[in-house]
Parts: structure tokens; C-alpha cells; sequence
């Protein structure tokens, strides 16, 4: 289970901001933790984008996890 860290705070802000401009659309609420989860695999999964702004690329892997249709 991941815990709540440093970065997960700062991954959360940026969610509920994306979340409540209707950025991003979670499926059931919001999902705390899976939102640091989805943030943190995407940077580990991409490590040629860690020259990128950090809100940059969390919200490039929210945005991906959760779609507004």
C-alpha cells in the first residue's frame, strides 16, 4: 500500500485543482492515494520526461488516468 508522503500531498493539490476545474474526471470521487499512485508510476515510467515542470507532469498523468468524456 503506498504511503502519504511529501509527494503525495503535492500530487493531491494539484488533483483536487484539476478536479474541480473539470480537468480531469476521477470515476467514483476523488481517489486520494490512487491519484499519488497514477502520478508516481507515471514519472517512474518516464524518466525522459523529468526535464518537465513537476505540475506539468503530474497532471499530463492525471489527465491520462482520468479522462473527461
Amino acid at each position: 500500500m503506498l504511503s502519504f508522503d511529501g509527494c503525495t500531498g503535492y500530487i493531491l493539490g494539484i488533483a483536487d485543482q484539476l478536479s474541480l476545474s473539470g480537468a480531469i474526471c476521477p470515476r467514483e470521487g476523488p481517489a486520494t492515494l490512487q491519484f499519488s499512485a497514477v502520478a508516481q508510476k507515471f514519472l517512474t515510467d518516464h524518466p525522459e520526461k523529468w526535464d518537465k515542470h513537476p505540475a506539468a507532469l503530474v497532471t499530463e498523468a492525471l489527465a491520462a488516468a482520468f479522462p473527461c468524456q
